[in-house]
């Protein structure tokens, strides 16, 4: 028995630092490529050495053969970038630390769970709801990097944050154990270590500042990015937080190749992000009327400029009847009553809103995040 309970032991012990061992040795080079061909599917290599390795750019650019240019762009450039990133010189610390510390509060168990195979004297010493809140928060985090590993995600800073929430929801059900002490507190300690890290935080938190009458705390970091369509699960939002990013403001002034190359978003995904990001920025809550006129971002918006233009919306012309000739119903449109509709919906005049499209039209940042979107699936754009 208690060498079936100490090989149990090892084993749920092992899991972090196997599940990195297949990620690595499955999944890693299988993102670097998926990443690689995004990036020449959308004509990006251009755009990314001008962004990341400007130094470099008129050198690599002057290369006559567009193969040499892919191949040297990928070994020297890109791959350079994805493993200072990605390599095991990073993964190393934070997987390192969450097996010791997964190591550790498994011999606490053990110890509880038969004092003869573990120790004794240790199952006196360490509370049995720390010892239980541990094991709740490390079977939620298998659950976590599970996910992480089939969404081509695992990255040191998931590992970082795993070890950080088997700390504190440990701590977070010793404390409830002492608050409630019954034969129902080792149930109730597991259920704390399950129960997810940002709202086990919230309820410290605020039931902390109800208890010294001090202000309510911020809260979750990163919770305003909740505004943007697309970031309502905190899980999503939790991936632009670890690259610094907790602000819409921040979002919107991010670098889209950088947030695409950083996290497991589609390149569609994160310039429809940004998008929505910049129009919030600029009207608010406002953003929720003009979904109303099926205007969601600064891409939509501008959008109307061709419509009144009856011009394609984009370069290509392609569209879902095909061809780029403008489409009969849309020449119907009044564009009059169109730009008064949508001056209202915004509490602007009309010449205001005109303003503002015109210096959303010829925005840099905008210009290269709506040729991204309309070159997404559509490889003929050169």
């Amino acid at each position: 028995m208690k060498i079936l309970l100490w090989l149990l032991t090892v084993l749920l012990t092992s899991i972090p630092l196997l599940m990195y061992l297949a990620y690595s040795m499955r999944r890693l080079d299988t993102r670097r490529q998926l990443l690689l061909e995004n990036l020449f599917t959308l004509f990006l290599d251009d755009d990314y050495m001008r962004i990341r390795h400007g130094r470099s750019y008129h050198a690599w650019k002057e290369i006559p053969s567009s193969e040499e240019r892919k191949k040297k762009f990928e070994l020297d450039y890109f791959n350079k970038d994805f493993k200072a990133q990605s390599g095991h010189q990073d993964f190393f610390p934070p997987v390192a630390l969450t097996t010791v510390l997964s190591g550790a509060g498994w011999y606490f168990v053990l110890s509880h769970v038969c004092p003869a195979a573990g120790s004794p004297e240790l199952s006196q010493l360490v509370p049995e709801t720390l010892a239980w809140g541990f094991a709740g928060a490390f079977f939620a985090s298998v659950l976590v990097i599970i996910e992480e590993f089939h969404t081509y995600s695992l990255t040191p800073g998931v590992y970082y944050s795993l070890m950080f929430r088997l700390l504190f929801s440990s701590a977070a059900a010793f404390l409830v154990g002492q608050a409630v002490k019954d034969s129902f507190s080792p149930i109730l300690a597991f259920g704390v270590g399950l129960f997810p890290i940002e709202q086990t935080w919230n309820f410290i938190s605020d039931k902390t500042a109800q208890g010294l009458g001090a202000a309510k705390p911020e809260g979750e970091k990163g919770a305003g990015l909740a505004a943007i369509q697309g970031l309502e699960d905190s899980r999503d939002r939790q991936k632009l937080v670890s690259l610094g990013i907790t602000t819409v403001q921040a979002l919107a002034t991010a670098d889209p190749l950088l947030l695409f190359f950083r996290t497991t978003f589609p390149i569609r995904t994160v310039v429809d992000l940004i998008d929505k990001a910049i129009l919030y920025l600029y009207i608010g809550d406002k953003v929720k009327e003009l979904r109303t006129h099926g205007i969601n971002g600064m891409i939509e918006l501008v959008g109307l400029v061709k419509l009144i233009d009856k011009t394609t919306a984009f370069a290509s012309g392609l569209a879902p009847g095909g061809g780029n000739e403008f489409s009969k119903l849309f020449e119907e449109v009044n564009a009059a009553q169109l730009i008064k509709d949508v001056a209202k919906s915004l509490g602007q005049s009309e010449d205001e809103l005109k303003a503002f499209m015109y210096n959303m039209y010829y925005d840099p940042v905008l210009i290269f995040i709506y040729e991204v979107w309309g070159r997404y699936g559509q490889p003929s754009v050169t």
